[in-house]
């Protein structure tokens, strides 16, 4: 059993307009035999929704010894009829200066699990002003019997015809997190995309992750690993004014049995659209000693894996990196699609203007 255990289940009419907090500060979550803390809120209905706000914070608890997940969060919002529109929508997590595991205090499973989506399947059910965020500030997140972190979704997707998603938001933040000694990843990003499935077109849709100032070194498997940054469109519906903007600055990555840092991130092209990449001032050393001869790990590996890649501008940019020490290549950097001419890399020559100063 958890620690805490809360689940609340709406229908969107219920809570329009509703703006809910759920804090949990300075709590010790100690020995459980499930979950220490399980948050799961579910919002659903076939009528449109205007306006929700749903902020969950978690501020100086020490969650450690439970036998499932330190903290799992789940928020998903959902509607399912013609012209049940999502509109004017905010949902953040937060955790700041939490201590999740430890020495001689580990969790069972990840130290924390969060993940938060919303969704229209109906036809005409069109998606506008959502705003996700994931924000990890100061915690540490240690010897867990899985990952530190898993940030397992971050999206948002339209299912039906004539469902435009437009001028909506998603970020992830990580500031001065200490993820080490984790049986699996320091940090693990399954999902953070934006999609519409039925001919149906994305406008000024923006993922931003900014990493800073943490460590991510000595876990068992990456210690940072993203497996999804994605904005796209399917059946070749347009997007537009659309992309990701990643920044990796001034982070530790050492020692880590698989690569130090994997990203793998996707996009379909259109007006305006781009996938930047700035990686700077970090350590990155030491990684890749659990590969083995068929699997044989980088310091910085990135996989860019676009559609109608000559319509997206392109850009990784490396400054001040100290890139040394791995078992396999420093970096590698792999760019798929109909057309690399809108890629441009600076590994410190100063193509885009960078002044170099990295060791590899």
């Amino acid at each position: 059993m958890a620690g805490i255990h809360i689940e609340n289940s709406w229908d969107v009419a219920d809570v329009a307009g509703a703006i809910l907090t759920y804090r949990f500060d300075n709590n010790q979550i100690l020995g459980n035999s499930g979950d220490g803390i399980y948050l799961n809120h579910v919002v659903s209905g076939t009528t449109a929704l205007d306006g929700l706000t749903i902020s969950n914070q978690f501020t100086g608890n020490t969650v450690q010894g439970n036998s499932a997940r330190g903290i799992e969060v789940l928020t998903g919002l959902s509607t399912s009829s013609t012209d049940a529109t999502i509109s004017d929508v905010t949902l953040a997590t937060t955790f700041t200066d939490n201590i999740i595991g430890g020495a001689d205090a580990a969790n069972g499973s990840d130290g924390i699990r969060v993940s938060t989506m919303v969704y229209s399947e109906g036809d005409t059910s069109a998606v506008s002003g959502v705003a996700l965020t994931h924000t990890f500030i100061n915690n540490s997140s240690i010897g867990n019997s899985g990952s530190g972190i898993v940030d397992e979704n971050l999206r948002i997707d339209t299912y039906g015809t004539d469902s435009a998603l437009t001028a909506s938001t998603l970020g992830s933040y990580l500031d001065g997190n200490t993820l080490t000694y984790n049986t699996a990843n320091g940090y693990l990003q399954e999902s953070i995309e934006a999609q519409t499935w039925a001919s149906s077109l994305i406008d000024d849709v923006v993922i931003t992750a900014d990493i800073r100032n943490n460590d991510f070194s000595d876990n068992e498997q990456h210690g940072f690993h993203n497996e999804q940054y994605a904005v796209r469109s399917y059946y070749y519906s347009t997007t537009s004014n659309s992309g990701l903007d990643i920044t990796f600055d001034n982070n530790t990555i050492q020692n880590n049995g698989y690569n130090g840092i994997y990203f793998d991130t996707d996009g379909r092209g259109g007006d305006n659209t781009w996938m930047n990449y700035s990686i700077t001032n970090n350590v990155i050393s030491g990684n890749g000693a659990n590969g083995s001869q068929y699997s044989v790990y980088a310091g910085l590996y990135m996989y860019i894996d676009p559609s109608n890649a000559g319509e997206i501008d392109k850009t990784l940019f490396l400054q001040g990196n100290t890139i040394t020490n791995n078992i396999g290549d420093g970096v590698e950097v792999y760019v798929n699609g109909d057309d690399t001419d809108d890629f441009a890399g600076d590994f410190g020559g100063g193509a885009l203007e960078s002044t170099g100063g990295n060791t590899f």
